[in-house]
């Protein structure tokens, strides 16, 4: 898939900016064939294929959205890196402008353009082009609703509005380009979109959870992303112990040592075993409307790998962690 995403860039960019491009696109090849945490797989890449294949059989019609889903991805998190202050090495070591022209076109251009070039009718493009676009806004905003919040109060409410608009929408958006394209009616295609969304806040949530969880120091933590598991710890407390947790999450962006003890504590605390109960919910949810899809039962039991990798959080990891 990411061989189709470079060659995608070759057809749709001009020789420099395809070189950015490329370059960009062969770290992350190169990341994701040593990478062996299954939760780490492309959901964008993977779930459209899946659905495609699921409802007539044919991976290939979901390719299109797939690839649209990898350049879109890779663009993404190379802005999210330089919003985050990670080095990958497509940056390397220096943040060029052309490498931050490169990430917001692959993010915002290269798949309006990809859309525009499938092999269907006009009315089908269109409504690829309108969802995608619809998706891209939202993306957008969550970005912007996270780097906000940063600096206020934790709010597990802004927290879940953020997993949703960054995973939960992105997804459900995939989810239903993929079933249009397979010529699913209304219906089915809103049971996809549903099944997306609730993938992705399985994946987000879940994600949050391990930034925590693995012993290193959290990029959430250092950057003050207002994750659901800090949001509902601080809920938790009683109003006088508050501010006291605000003052540790501002500490922890910059002082390890800080961002350690934060982290201790918040795995300790009630909250994370909250966060792990709602991945499960969201896993449940997800289970449930593959069983009202009836997809191919290859698909299927691809989509819920996805949906139980992307979620190998267990409560009892937290308390043994936090232990």
């Amino acid at each position: 898939m990411l061989e189709l995403l470079e060659r995608a860039v070759v057809s749709t960019t001009g020789d420099r900016v395809g070189r950015e491009l490329r370059s960009m696109v062969g770290v992350l090849a190169e990341e994701q064939a040593s990478c062996r945490l299954p939760r780490y797989r492309l959901g964008a890449v993977h779930v459209p294929l899946l659905i495609a294949h699921g409802l007539v059989g044919r991976p290939a019609i979901g390719v299109p959205v797939a690839v649209v889903g990898g350049a879109i991805y890779v663009g993404a998190d190379a802005l999210d890196d330089l919003v985050d202050g990670d080095e990958p090495r497509y940056w390397r070591g220096q943040v060029s402008p052309g490498l931050v022209i490169a990430s917001a076109s692959l993010f915002a251009v290269l798949g309006q353009l990809l859309v525009a070039d499938v092999d269907a009718d006009a009315t089908v493009r269109a409504e690829l082009q309108a969802k995608l676009s619809a998706m891209l806004v939202t993306l957008a905003e969550g970005q912007l609703l996270e780097l906000g919040a940063s600096s206020g109060r934790p709010s597990s409410a802004t927290a879940r509005e953020v997993a949703a608009a960054k995973s939960g929408q992105v997804l459900a958006a995939f989810a239903e380009m993929a079933a249009l394209l397979a010529g699913a009616d209304d219906e089915v295609r809103g049971r996809c979109h549903r099944l997306g969304h609730a993938i992705g806040m399985v994946r987000q949530v879940a994600s949050d959870l391990d930034e925590l969880t693995r012993g290193h120091r959290s990029a959430d933590l250092r950057t003050g992303a207002p994750t659901l598991p800090v949001a509902l710890h601080y809920e938790s407390l009683p109003d006088a112990h508050r501010e006291d947790l605000v003052w540790a999450i501002a500490a922890a962006r910059t002082d390890p040592r800080a961002a350690d003890e934060l982290r201790a504590r918040l795995l300790a605390g009630p909250a994370g075993r909250a966060a792990a109960i709602e991945v499960a919910l969201w896993a449940a949810e997800a289970h449930a409307l593959l069983d009202e899809l009836s997809l191919e039962r290859h698909a299927a039991a691809g989509l819920r790998e996805l949906i139980d990798d992307a979620s190998p959080i267990r409560i009892t990891d937290q308390e043994d962690t936090a232990s």
